[in-house]
């Protein structure tokens, strides 16, 4: 088979080590660096061009969605599918893991418990929104993302404003989130 395997850095240790167990296996494999990666859009659908070229015919991929050009991994991953290749990743589940607010609808929804959660916009609401979720401390995250990027813990109700009114201005959509003690510093 020809496999392809979307990824920001195709030196990234995950990337190889996908690349080197589907050579062992015996199939073709094709790095898809991401920042080579371009959608053309037309009447017979999206494209995926590499470098300006078409992509070559795949039989399957690996999508790797990383906090870097998620949409372009996306659309890409689309393209793919397009032009008859087979996701070995669900995308839509990856856009709901990517997305920290879809995250905690889909486990609440499931019956799985999950930290209480707010999505706080709103200068005004600041300290109600820190209040919903029990009082600080609070971690605050932005709402996609990935590896722990941009996650902060607000240790004192003083501390989760300040934060929140900075991260407002600059237009990302962050969760306040309730702390976990005993899940300090990991998932």
């Amino acid at each position: 088979m020809r496999i392809g395997v979307i990824s920001r850095d195709i030196e990234l240790a995950t990337t190889t080590r996908f690349l080197t167990a589907g050579e062992r296996r015996g199939h073709s494999m094709h790095p898809l660096r991401l920042l080579d990666c371009a959608v053309r859009v037309d009447t017979k659908g999206p494209a995926l061009l590499l470098a300006g070229a078409p992509s070559p015919f795949l039989d399957a991929f690996i999508p790797r969605l990383g906090a870097y050009l998620p949409s372009l991994a996306l659309a890409a991953a689309r393209a793919l599918i397009a032009a008859g290749a087979t996701p070995l990743n669900d995308l839509e589940g990856m856009a709901v893991a990517f997305d920290k607010l879809r995250t905690a609808e889909a486990l609440a929804y499931a019956g799985v418990p999950t930290p209480r959660s707010i999505l706080a916009k709103d200068f005004d609401n600041l300290e109600f929104a820190i209040d919903a979720v029990g009082g600080a401390p609070v971690v605050i995250k932005p709402v996609t993302g990935a590896q722990g990027r941009g996650v902060m813990l607000a240790e004192s109700r003083a501390a989760a404003v300040a934060i929140l009114e900075n991260l407002i201005v600059t237009g990302r959509d962050h969760l306040v989130q309730e702390l976990v003690p005993e899940a300090l510093g990991e998932d």
